[in-house]
């Protein structure tokens, strides 16, 4: 039995005693062990939670400054490479720019840029120009934007060339035509793209368009392996024949001769229901996307 002091009157009791004998005031209650170990546990928790937040946040540190020191030596790598073994890197870089992998072989070069070797600077350039052809390649004419944008680049990297002035002029035009398209018109074409829709499904894309074309010829041609699109043009609504896709291609004839050729697919459900003759003139007047 311990003894306590009276919180009202001082006087020294018994720690089992209900009330003061002198004041009749209640003595202090203990805390009991229960209540000891939860209070333990919390705290544990939060000093527990407060050190992994900073061994956290101290491992976050060094693996951030570990992957700038990295990026670091493996520009510095690069930067050696490029000054020792440049004809290796330029090497690579073609090898990626052939493969198609432009991005690649830009990045192979980034770091060589600090040498300022012309030879370097022309060949940044050349797959610069590469890739924005290779974009202009596989858009369709239909993108106005996309075309006017690409054609601009090309014109800011090759100021000299005069058919890349000449088709950035051309999308530019069609870029203002089109912002000048009243909302009537739009309504227009809208109404007549949805009838066209109800009565021959939904309009194919340029890539659906294409191979549903391919498909149609090689059923039709004297040698199917032969054929070969040269690019088509977007689906047009026609809501009495379908969509309407102008393409150009090239095949074997019946004598097996290769021959260059052009017509105008309908499309309905998506398969080729017929295809009509072009004269020269329209065929040329195709806006193809290759």
């Amino acid at each position: 039995m311990a003894l306590v002091a009276c919180r009202e009157c001082k006087t020294q009791i018994s720690t089992e005693a209900k009330i003061c004998p002198k004041c009749g005031a209640k003595p202090p209650r203990r805390t009991s062990t229960f209540t000891w170990i939860v209070l333990g546990l919390v705290a544990y928790s939060v000093v527990t939670h407060f050190t992994d937040k900073v061994s956290s946040e101290i491992e976050r540190t060094a693996k951030a400054k570990a992957v700038e020191q990295s990026r670091a030596d493996a520009d510095a790598v690069s930067f050696s490479r490029c000054k020792d073994q440049l004809a290796d890197v330029l090497r690579e870089v073609r090898a990626k720019a052939d493969s198609k992998d432009f991005d690649g072989a830009l990045a192979l070069l980034a770091p060589c840029g600090d040498l300022n070797n012309r030879d370097i600077l022309t060949e940044q350039n050349h797959i610069s120009e590469r890739k924005l052809l290779e974009r202009v390649r596989t858009t369709p004419p239909a993108e106005v934007s996309t075309m006017m944008n690409s054609y601009a680049e090309l014109v800011a990297l090759v100021p000299t060339n005069n058919v890349y002035k000449s088709k950035l002029g051309y999308y530019t035009q069609r870029k203002a035509a089109e912002d000048a398209i009243t909302a009537k018109e739009k309504a227009a074409r809208a109404a007549k793209e949805a009838d066209t829709i109800a009565r021959h499904g939904r309009k194919p894309d340029f890539f659906e368009g294409e191979a549903t074309v391919q498909v149609h010829l090689e059923k039709e041609a004297n040698d199917p392996g032969s054929i070969e699109l040269v690019g088509c043009t977007g689906a047009v609504p026609d809501k009495k024949l379908g969509w309407l896709i102008g393409c150009k291609y090239r095949g074997k004839n019946a004598y097996g001769g290769m021959i260059l050729a052009a017509g105008m697919f309908v499309v309905s459900h998506g398969r080729v229901v017929d295809q009509l003759p072009l004269t020269t003139e329209q065929a040329n007047q195709l806006e193809i996307s290759r």
